[in-house]
This record gives C-alpha cells, sequence and structure tokens, in this order.
C-alpha cells in the first residue's frame, strides 16, 4: 500500500523566514538552502521556526530534509490566516506608563510574570475609594458605524472578577463584561455588546484573554479600560485598600478581535504571517511526533554522530501531513527533542505548501536505490581496496502504474520542475509504520529529463528517477 505524495512547489521560497537559532553561520537564512551541509542549528533541545507570506499561500504539509532528531521528537505546527490590523492602545505592555494609562481608585506594581514570558505584567491594587477600580488608555478615535474590540489579558488575584470596555462617547452607553477570573466565564454584560469571549492562554494557567466587541455608534474619542470588581455587580464600590487582579497586553482594534500585538510609544500594526502564543490559529497540531523511525545506523560511526552523518546516509527526515489542506499567512514549528544526543536540534531545508498526489491511493511500481560513491581498486598485490565515498539515494517511479490522468499531471509537474527544481516526494505519507515512510521520504531533482514511449498502441513506457540532493 502506498499513498504517493509531492510538494514540489516549495512555498518557503516565497516566505519571510525567522527562527530562534543563534548559532553564528548556522542561522535560518540555511533553512532556505538546497545544500544539505547547511544547517540551522539551535543552542538547545529546542528550535522553532516562523514563516511568514504577504499572499496566502495553501499547505498541506511540512517537512525538514535532514535533521539530527530523535525519534522522540515533537513539534506544533499553527498556522494564521489572520490580515494586518492595528493595535490602538500605546504602551500595551507597560501598563504602569502614565503617559498612556491612567489610574483611577488603584495602585500599580510592575514587574510581574507575564503570559508572554516577560515580566512586563502589573498588579492592580485596589484603594480604600468608593469609586470604579481601573485603568484606562489615553483618548483612542473610534468611527461611527465601525465594529471595535477592546481585550487584555487579566489573572485572578485576591479578586476573582475583572472587567474590560469601550467608552460612552463613541457607544453610546458603557460597554463592558465583567468575567469570573476563577472559572474563566462571563459573569455579567453590561450595554449591548455585540460579542465578548474569555479565552484560557496555553502553558499559562490562570491568565485569560478577555475581549469585549460594540458597534460605535458616534464618531468620537474615548478611554477604554480595565478594571476589578468585588462582585459581578454593575457600578463603585468601597476597595479594601489590598486586593488585586494582575494585568498585562491591552489591545483596541478595529472589528473583531484578533491575535494581540504590543505597542511601545505608537499603536503598531501585525504584520502579514505574525503568529503569536495566545491567539486563535487556522490550523493547530498540538504536540506531534514529528520524526519517530528509529536512528539509522552506520558502520564505522556511533549513534551520535550517525545522527548528522548527512553525506553518509545518516540524519533523518521530519514531515507532517496536515488533515487538511489550510490557507495560511504565517506558519510556526515549534520543535522539542529533549532526547537529542548531541545537545541541540540541527535541521536543513525547510519544506511545506501544498502536495499533488495521484487519484487513487494505490501507486505500484516504485523503487528506492541507495548508491555509495565509494569506489574499489586493488593492489600491486591483489589485494582489495575501498575508497569510501558519500551515499545517497535515488527514487524511480514507473509511469505506466499510474492511472491515466494522475499520470499526465505527474509528467507536467516533472517538465515544469526540469532537473534545477527539487521536489519532496513521500511514497508512503501517513503510513502506520512510521520506519516505511521514513525511508521512502526524498528530497531531490530529476537525474535526468525522462523520455515517454509508446512501444504499442495507448501504452506508455517511462520512468522517472529523483536523486537525493
Amino acid at each position: 500500500m502506498s499513498n504517493l505524495r509531492i510538494i514540489y512547489d516549495n512555498a518557503a521560497d516565497r516566505a519571510t523566514v525567522s527562527s530562534s537559532a543563534t548559532q553564528t553561520g548556522l542561522g535560518v537564512s540555511n533553512t532556505l538552502s538546497d545544500i544539505k551541509s547547511k544547517v540551522c542549528r539551535s543552542t538547545t533541545t529546542s528550535l522553532s521556526i516562523y514563516a511568514a507570506w504577504t499572499t496566502l499561500e495553501t499547505i498541506g504539509g511540512i517537512a525538514n530534509a535532514f535533521t539530527n532528531i530523535s525519534p522522540t521528537t515533537t513539534a506544533r505546527i499553527r498556522l494564521t490566516n489572520e490580515v494586518p490590523n492595528a493595535n490602538m492602545i500605546t504602551y500595551s505592555q507597560q501598563m504602569e506608563n502614565t503617559g498612556s494609562w491612567s489610574q483611577t481608585g488603584v495602585t500599580l506594581t510592575s514587574g510581574i510574570p507575564a503570559p508572554d514570558g516577560t515580566s512586563s505584567a502589573v498588579h492592580l491594587q485596589e484603594t480604600t475609594d468608593s469609586s470604579a477600580h481601573e485603568i484606562r488608555t489615553s483618548l483612542i478615535a473610534f468611527t461611527a458605524g465601525n465594529y471595535y474590540t477592546m481585550s487584555a489579558f487579566l489573572k485572578a488575584g485576591t479578586r476573582q472578577f475583572g472587567y474590560v470596555g469601550l467608552p460612552t462617547a463613541a457607544f453610546g452607553s458603557p460597554q463592558y463584561v465583567i468575567f469570573d477570573l476563577t472559572s474563566g466565564t462571563p459573569a455579567l454584560t453590561v450595554g449591548t455588546p455585540a460579542s465578548s469571549s474569555i479565552q484560557a492562554v496555553t502553558g499559562m494557567p490562570g491568565w485569560y484573554r478577555c475581549a469585549v466587541t460594540a458597534l460605535a455608534t458616534t464618531t468620537a474619542s474615548g478611554t477604554c479600560y480595565l478594571g476589578m470588581k468585588s462582585s459581578a455587580i454593575a457600578g463603585a464600590y468601597v476597595g479594601d485598600g489590598s486586593s488585586r487582579i494582575y494585568a498585562w497586553g491591552g489591545q483596541v482594534e478595529l472589528g473583531y478581535m484578533t491575535s494581540y500585538y504590543p505597542t511601545t510609544s505608537a499603536a503598531a500594526t501585525r504584520p502579514f504571517g505574525y503568529i503569536d502564543k495566545w491567539q486563535s490559529y487556522a490550523y493547530d497540531s498540538g504536540n506531534i511526533l514529528f520524526s519517530p523511525a528509529p536512528y539509522k545506523i552506520l558502520h564505522g560511526l556511533t549513534q551520535t554522530q550517525a545522527s548528522s552523518a548527512y553525506a553518509y546516509g545518516g540524519g533523518k527526515y521530519a514531515c507532517f501531513w496536515l488533515p487538511n489542506k489550510v490557507s495560511a499567512y504565517g506558519l510556526a514549528v515549534d520543535i522539542t527533542d529533549t532526547n537529542n544526543l548531541q545537545g541541540y536540534v540541527e535541521v536543513s531545508r525547510l519544506i511545506c505548501g501544498d502536495y499533488w498526489a495521484p487519484s487513487v491511493v494505490d501507486v505500484q511500481g516504485t523503487s528506492l536505490q541507495v548508491v555509495d560513491t565509494s569506489s574499489h581498486s586493488r593492489t600491486d598485490g591483489g589485494d582489495l581496496y575501498t575508497y569510501v565515498g558519500t551515499k545517497h539515494r535515488k527514487q524511480a517511479l514507473n509511469l505506466p502504474s499510474i492511472e491515466p490522468t494522475s499520470r499526465k499531471q505527474l509528467w507536467d509537474i516533472m517538465w515544469g520542475n526540469g532537473i534545477s527544481k527539487p521536489i519532496f516526494i513521500s511514497t508512503y505519507s501517513n503510513n502506520t509504520d512510521a520506519s516505511l515512510e521514513a525511508a521512502h521520504m526524498l528530497y531531490g531533482k530529476l537525474s535526468q529529463t525522462p523520455s515517454m514511449g509508446t512501444p504499442y498502441f495507448n501504452y506508455v513506457s517511462a520512468t522517472i528517477e529523483i536523486e537525493e540532493v
């Protein structure tokens, strides 16, 4: 049984690519090279790679051609199709900034651990005043007829209720929602907002992204706000002088809530393909095995050495096929390999994009060849001496084994790419036997321009041979 898939138009070639790698000379640019000896290397057992596009790309599969990762390596694949949108708040990660945030009935303490891993959150401690206990943004301009969303990250302290809201000046009346920050649910809605939401932040227990959306009825400027409540009741209350909640990452944007994007002294626009840790994704794989096949064993090399001996047949391919193809502006691949033998993650060519597959699942007539460039010679004493060379593989596809429509499509793909443009091919994609799929994944180029013959009527004879880079 086989399930042939080919990525022949690598979307990574059109992407702006970045990564968490910091090794000098072994950075993310190497993931765009078809030279397998050029690798991107982390300094730890984790590595993240990001790709961003300004036009939508169809993503059906993601792969790295040569890696040193172990069979237990996991990856999280995330895709976003959000377009750019502005965060209209300034100093959204510095709520202690008095030029952008004003305080009513609270005192602020900064330097609190935030959802992004920095220490940029604040806690709001209520005073003993009989008032609202909140912070407000500087003036923001709203246009009648448009929907706007105010959102912020909140966490319960000794108070369990927090709220976010939009101003009366532009929305006709206060538009806010009180959220229960212990149960993660809305507790009270004030006004007539179009929608509200509370979303738990992955990996940061207790933090929620709270949002409210409303329709502006008047063109006017006003201040958005967030704060705490002693209970799920509207209006002011007398504070106790010690209760608190935690806050971070305010955002006001046109339309409905998208991913959070930070600002400093001026409002900022999130670029195409931006991916953070808490947005809603077009696709999120969760943690999946990225290269579950066993290590290769190479004569004369330890397993640790063989894990990156790419020139001699070592190393592994890593690949993930999405359940359904997704249109995306951004891609993130977060790799974690705590059992890495070399103590760092190393990957080479990034491959991603749409894939071609034949219209039938069963494809017979494929062969795989290991090419060893070593050569023999004999000494004057008659002894056989071997000059050790590099190793690579060749994959052959026999076109007569493929039904006619798919055969023509495959022929056109190969004709279009020629011998200079590589393709990624998996003959047993998504097979339950990880070793079988790993053995039949190949990133390579046509060995030569194929020929197609018709030895007799309505019969085609042709073999396509792909040579590993």
